[in-house]
């Protein structure tokens, strides 16, 4: 359905325990999951067999530092991400002396980086952002905690670019 849609991206998250910038709703979604067991390896699996399918739409995988890349090795997880196919990684809450690494070893695995800042960053931030992009550059328009917002109102939104509610 995505690909009859052409939708350009979909995040795929690797579910991650106590995220401060999720909602509710992607909250329970990633409990759930955890609570099942899943892990970076099922994401991957999960990209690797669907991709496949997708003539159009393009994977790209958000894994967070402290949850899924700390606990095994930068090397390990850029390894496994480029393996799958995913067409790039974006990494949640590295802190900055992990970054150098996560850039170097995704640009030598073929793996494209989605970096992130907000509409109020610094110069710095959006020269970093800039930067490091392969893939693009996530603009985090709204800062705080998602799905926290009364949801769009249908027939407000424009096609391809802004998703609507229900």
């Amino acid at each position: 359905m995505l690909d009859e849609h052409e939708v350009d991206v979909l995040e795929l998250g690797v579910p991650f325990p106590d995220s401060i910038s999720d909602g509710p709703v992607i909250r329970r979604s990633a409990d759930r999951a955890l609570a099942a067991g899943t892990d970076l390896e099922d994401a991957l699996a999960f990209v690797e067999r669907s991709r496949a399918r997708h003539r159009h739409l393009k994977v790209v995988v958000l894994a967070d530092w402290a949850h899924t890349v700390r606990p095994r090795s930068m090397a390990e997880v850029v390894t496994a991400v480029a393996a799958s196919g995913a067409a790039g990684a974006l990494l949640h809450g590295a802190p900055p002396r992990a970054r150098p690494e996560f850039y170097d070893r995704a640009g030598a695995a073929g793996l494209p980086v989605v970096t992130t800042c907000y509409a109020t960053s610094p110069p710095g931030v959006v020269a970093e952002a800039g930067a490091h992009a392969s893939a693009y550059v996530y603009l985090v328009t709204h800062y705080g905690t998602s799905g926290a917002g009364p949801s769009p109102t249908r027939g407000r939104c424009a096609p391809r670019s802004t998703p609507c509610g229900p």
